[in-house]
């Protein structure tokens, strides 16, 4: 087939087209299945694994991939995510594919190829828009219909095929925010940090007067009744990156659901009501309960009370980069924290 020719169009014949709005590393998959090949071997065709193509690829990555499939260059950058930057990158070399069920049932009848969307590879793109609902780690099922046979998935996460108990609204906005087919705000990067920040603050073994286990437990036990082990003892830096893609999508929807309360904190009042006032009972001294209680139920505050101290003052600091909006929200948080006499 010409594989040692660097510019011969080697992954052209059978053809295989890219669907409109399929994500680069979806179209490059069914290649390898038409071809008969491993993701492994289409990735030394192009200079780069496939499991991480989606994520800012070089255009000189870009015009291999057009040499070796014989498809022009825009029309393969056109299956890039324009707002995914190096930073966004899984380490540990996974593919990070999330799906949404209803599409690719779509894709089937329509006689399609059932494939990934580009507005589905960015980490804030939790939903899908179309249809309301969470993407989901493909399931052995659909993954046999998109992937190589050779190509090990990995685990999935059922709790998280339901947001009944989550701002389901949020979702949707963080994922309006990535949508590749709009324009980017101005201030996406500094929300994008803020998310990333609030991933690492919610990997950190909470004040032990809570027990033991990440600070995202205490949003985690009421939602869906489980416990998430501790990733960190000191503010991680960028541990997004390294979660794997169950973990990043749990973690990414709850820094998210942070992020973008729901108005008047209407459905945090509902799940975490009661969770609020039994870590209030267990961490505030009696005295000081009544004017807690006054101060709302953003959940930014239930973090600010469940970080340790050095995690805290981190995240303080790193406060000072974020938006006005969650500088005024984290003063409020701080301001609780002091109260329960924790930070």
């Amino acid at each position: 087939m010409g594989f040692d020719r660097p510019h011969a169009a080697t992954l052209s014949f059978p053809r295989v087209a890219p669907e409109k709005g399929e994500a680069l590393s979806s179209w490059l998959a069914r290649i390898a299945r038409a071809h008969l090949l491993d993701l492994d071997h289409v990735g030394d065709e192009i200079g780069c694994a496939v499991q991480l193509v989606d994520h800012a690829p070089s255009d000189s990555t870009v015009t291999q991939i057009g040499r070796r499939t014989a498809v022009d260059f825009d029309r393969v950058r056109a299956a890039v995510h324009p707002l995914l930057t190096s930073l966004d990158r899984p380490v540990r070399g996974e593919l990070d594919w999330r799906v949404c069920p209803a599409c690719l049932t779509e894709d089937v009848e329509a006689g399609r190829a059932p494939h990934l969307r580009v507005a589905w590879v960015h980490p804030l793109s939790t939903v899908c828009l179309k249809h309301r609902s969470p993407l989901q780690i493909p399931t052995d099922l659909q993954a046999m219909a998109m992937l190589p046979m050779d190509v090990a998935l990995p685990r999935q996460d059922h709790g998280l095929t339901c947001v009944r108990k989550e701002p389901l609204d949020s979702f949707l906005l963080a994922a309006s925010l990535v949508d590749p087919a709009k324009p980017a705000s101005p201030d996406l990067e500094t929300l994008v940090g803020e998310i990333r920040d609030l991933v690492d603050a919610l990997s950190v073994q909470m004040n032990f007067a809570l027990g033991r286990g990440a600070a995202l437990t205490l949003f985690e036990q009421p939602r869906r009744d489980r416990h998430i082990a501790p990733m960190a003892l000191t503010l991680p830096d960028g541990l997004m990156t390294g979660l794997d893609p169950a973990d990043r999508l749990l973690f990414a929807r709850a820094a998210i659901a942070l992020r973008w309360p729901s108005p008047g904190y209407h459905q945090e009042r509902e799940v975490l009501g009661d969770w609020f006032s039994r870590v209030v009972a267990v961490v505030v001294p009696k005295g000081r309960r009544r004017v807690i209680a006054d101060c709302g139920m953003d959940p930014l505050g239930l973090l600010a009370v469940a970080l340790p101290a050095q995690p805290f003052h981190q995240l303080r600091r790193r406060a000072k980069d974020w938006s006005e909006d969650m500088r005024a929200r984290w003063s409020r948080a701080e301001q609780l924290a002091a109260l329960a006499g924790l930070n």
